[in-house]
């Protein structure tokens, strides 16, 4: 078995494979492991893989590398997930991985399902002609995942960040390991601006019936955040520090602030 340039001995293909059975609670087999996903710098540097799994889905494995970025905060966004009801992924911690170098074999890594092969494509790469007959739903979408993104301080709101599964009309935002210090954060609405951009055009907010659709979506999901601010502070509790008083900052505040920020950039 080769996973990107490591090349895995029978025993440690075997330890890989149950591994990966474990995670989904079946027998899996992993085909090969490669780098060709263009999200995020872990994958030019041997800490990323993105994992065929039986030929027909693929799962990502990614070490914890970096102080700054956190696996903690993957499971806060999980947790958050489950209790405002949307869309997520599973995901799941393990000590280390059996490749060769110590930095796999005795770190801390996280594996997520990525889902079946081909239904899931990233925004990056996403062509507006895909959603043409779906734009409603798209943005409605985008809205929700703005919501969220912005009361949490998800850093980092890149196109390649959000993936869209055409075949359930649900977008996913991914890559959660780190969260800014400000409570307001211009970066995320920025971020969020080019995404509606690229897909609807720079004034597409002069569009009544476009501006309406995000403002659903965001407002959905901004409402239940707001219902269920105290349950999602006491998940804030369990994963970090200093983190909480921001999310409940935003959260007090009127949802026509990341709004306007959004359409103003």
């Amino acid at each position: 078995m080769k996973i990107g340039i490591h090349e895995l001995n029978e025993e440690d293909s075997a330890k890989a494979n149950a591994i990966i059975s474990e995670f989904f609670g079946t027998p899996c087999s992993i085909i090969e492991g490669d780098t060709s996903y263009n999200n995020g710098r872990s994958f030019v540097a041997d800490k990323q893989y993105r994992l065929n799994i039986n030929g027909i889905r693929h799962v990502g494995i990614k070490l914890k590398y970096d102080v700054a970025f956190r696996h903690e905060n993957e499971f806060l966004v999980r947790d958050i997930r489950v209790k405002i009801g949307v869309s997520n992924t599973m995901i799941k911690k393990i000590r280390g991985f059996p490749m060769d170098g110590q930095k796999w074999r005795d770190t801390d890594c996280l594996i997520s399902d990525w889902g079946p092969m081909g239904q899931r494509e990233d925004l990056q790469t996403l062509l507006p002609s895909v959603i043409s007959h779906d734009k409603t739903i798209f943005l409605e979408e985008l809205g929700k995942v703005s919501a969220f993104s912005y009361a949490l301080g998800l850093w980092d709101r890149r196109p390649s960040n959000f993936v869209w599964d055409k075949n359930e009309k649900k977008m996913i935002s991914i890559d959660h390991e780190a969260l800014v210090d400000d409570e307001i954060d211009v970066n995320i609405t920025a971020s969020l601006s080019n995404v509606i951009v690229k897909f609807f055009g720079a004034n597409w907010y002069a569009d009544k019936d476009l501006k309406l659709t995000f403002e659903s979506g965001f407002n959905t999901i901004w409402a239940e955040m707001v219902r269920k601010r105290a349950e999602i502070a006491d998940i804030y509790d369990v994963y970090t520090k200093g983190k909480k008083e921001l999310f409940m900052q935003r959260i007090f505040k009127s949802s026509a602030i990341p709004l306007g920020l959004i359409m103003m950039q």
